[in-house]
């Protein structure tokens, strides 16, 4: 284990530890091992990072990070960030690849800008196996999580064991996991990732509170397995394109065109080319307009397409977590990082 840099408070002026940390300079890591175990932290008052860029420039290729957690009881603080690569002005351009990560706390891949559209860093991440801890009762995870400003790309990596499960079919709202998450930024692409056993798969979220929309997503050729509870891809935001995707055994929609993310409407939406096997809806609706839903191939669902936002799988019909007959919670998000802890 590397030694924790203390005294160190990231953009939203959260105090830090972090067992690599740079600042203000363009730097290589690689072919290092961090592991957060036995950090020595009591208290949800310091946010543990295994790497940690701060309006730095640079590559994270190679590298294996992983048991960066708060102790026993403290994880459900929602901190613990394995890779977070963060830039409070201007654009700077990091690489991420290459890397395991694997048991953290809250994200196991992060980029985040200030909450400015058009500001934060630019990310390319790649080639990355980022395993989750799995089901848990702590804390709602994120595979990959790029927002708040932050641009760039996803690509070819390997992300599961996202779950949250405390608890399961909660009301009247819930906060959830994900594989990869795109939370307020604007045109990302995602591509050719696997994802898989995740409460959500894929999801741009737009929210005007933290940056602005997440419109102008670009989803392709991923490989997305196993969702549990929630839709394989969740187009939370508008004028996204959907192409090309293998979507299997969801426990809730294959696509959504979602409006519940205001000011987005989950409208203007190209979704085609995907393959949809096991689904309650292959494409849910929801009440947006303009958008391209055609064509794609769906394969055991009990809806190619549905209006509006509600699924009601068959008695029987789902595995994954999900209660046979049960409908979807229109209030489930995804739980980012935010500025603001959660």
């Amino acid at each position: 284990m590397a030694a924790l840099t203390n005294g160190v408070v990231d953009i939203f002026s959260f105090p830090t530890a972090a067992q690599i940390f740079v600042q203000n300079a363009n730097v290589t890591v690689s072919h290092i091992t961090v592991d957060g175990a036995n950090d020595g932290l009591t208290d949800c008052s310091i946010d543990a990072i295994g790497i940690y860029y701060q309006n730095s420039s640079g590559t994270i290729t190679d590298n294996a990070v992983r048991n960066v957690l708060l102790p026993t009881g403290l994880q459900g603080c929602q901190d613990g960030l394995a890779i977070n690569v963060e830039g409070s002005s201007g654009n700077p351009a990091v690489t991420i690849s290459d890397n395991s990560v694997r048991n953290y706390d809250k994200n196991g891949i992060t980029a985040s800008g200030p909450g400015t559209a058009g500001v934060g860093p630019v990310v390319s991440v790649k080639n990355n196996t980022v395993i989750g801890l799995g089901a848990t009762t702590v804390t709602a995870q994120n595979g990959i999580q790029v927002g708040l400003g932050a641009t760039g790309s996803i690509t070819s990596n390997y992300v599961a064991d996202d779950i949250y499960t405390n608890p399961p079919n909660c009301s009247p709202s819930c906060t959830g996991a994900s594989g990869i998450l795109v939370y307020a930024s604007a045109g990302v692409t995602v591509s050719s990732n696997t994802v898989e056993s995740a409460q959500y798969g894929i999801v741009p979220v737009t929210d005007p509170n933290f940056g602005g929309s997440a419109n102008g997503t670009i989803i392709k050729s991923n490989h997305i397995g196993g969702t549990q509870l929630f839709d394989a891809i969740d187009l939370c935001s508008d004028g996204n394109i959907a192409q090309t995707n293998v979507i299997y055994g969801s426990s809730q929609d294959g696509i959504h065109t979602d409006d519940s993310c205001s000011p987005s409407t989950g409208s203007n939406n190209i979704v085609t080319g995907n393959t949809i096997n096991e689904a309650c809806a292959g494409i849910l609706l929801g009440s947006g307009t303009g958008n391209t839903i055609a064509p794609n191939t769906f394969l055991n669902v009990t809806n190619t397409t549905l209006a509006g936002d509600v699924c009601t799988p068959p008695v029987g019909a789902l595995a994954n977590g999900m209660e046979s007959g049960a409908t979807k919670h229109l209030s489930f998000r995804p739980s980012p990082l935010k500025p603001i802890r959660n």
